[in-house]
């Protein structure tokens, strides 16, 4: 693409294209290369309950903790509604994500064998209802990202497009700095809907708080479709800035 951009704005190919074009294309190799690491590490962990042990298995091993031998189950809290479950024995712990696939299943059948165990009977029905929301919240939010997977791909790679010919048509950019300004065009999309699931996830968990989340009460497509004029009209400003600062 830099290349091309080269010779379409100058007639001929120069050697800060070229090189743009190499470090563009090793970028997107390491990104793909990482994203397949993290998606084979994830399908290798797997948390599974029997009716004596918990078991959490991952590329490292496995971890098993007996139920009998459990003596606390707690909640450690991240912002927007995130965290980890973390079950206790006297010597060993087992740190479980809530946003793996299924978890309010699990969650269910951790307090149910919990109840029946001297240890942790007295873990507080406050804890359990914020475990319950929160696995509930993340359950959502996987059917949402499942949703927009591919219209956020399509608009990400529209962005890049778009970008190049605002900048070099109208904006008269030189080619690294057309070049800079495209690619942060591609990061629109992620932003817009990390900040759309945010208020959802907020929205979600008053709602639900009391209650199984009423799946339809929001109107994630408006949601969305305001997060993107947002984030769009400030990407348009961003660049005008940006093309003072450059030219």
């Amino acid at each position: 693409m830099p290349a091309i951009l080269s010779i379409f704005r100058y007639g001929t190919v120069l050697s800060s294209a070229l090189r743009a074009a190499g470090f563009l294309n090793l970028t997107a190799v390491c990104v793909l290369l990482f994203h397949l690491l993290v998606k084979n590490k994830q399908r290798q962990v797997q948390f599974i309950l029997t009716d004596e042990f918990i078991v959490y298995r991952s590329s490292l091993g496995v971890k098993k903790l007996r139920l009998a031998d459990i003596q606390s189950v707690s909640l450690i809290r991240f912002p927007a509604y995130c965290g980890v479950m973390r079950v206790e024995s006297g010597q060993d712990a087992i740190t479980i994500p809530l946003l793996l696939q299924n978890i309010g299943d699990l969650a269910a059948r951790m307090e149910k064998a919990c109840s029946q165990i001297a240890g942790v009977c007295s873990v507080p029905q406050a804890t359990w209802r914020s475990i319950h929301l929160i696995s509930a919240i993340a359950e959502d939010a996987s059917r949402r990202a499942s949703a927009v997977f591919k219209p956020m791909l399509f608009t990400s790679l529209a962005m890049l497009p778009s970008a190049l010919f605002i900048g070099a048509v109208y904006w008269d950019m030189s080619i690294i700095p057309l070049l800079l300004w495209s690619m942060a065009g591609l990061v629109v999309p992620l932003c817009f809907y990390a900040t759309a699931d945010i208020f959802i996830r907020f929205r979600r968990a008053k709602e639900c708080y009391d209650h199984a989340p009423r799946y339809g009460s929001i109107d994630e497509k408006r949601v969305y479709a305001w997060s993107g004029i947002a984030f769009f009209l400030l990407y348009l400003i961003a660049g005008i800035v940006y093309k003072a600062l450059v030219l």
